[in-house]
């Protein structure tokens, strides 16, 4: 894998974690 194709996976993870945890809190 390309280390640009890592970073957009591990961006995507987080911003998915993220939206998850904001709708969980609601």
């Amino acid at each position: 894998m390309k280390p640009c194709t890592i970073y957009l996976i591990r961006h995507g993870e987080t911003e998915w974690n993220v939206q998850r945890r904001i709708q969980g809190h609601f």
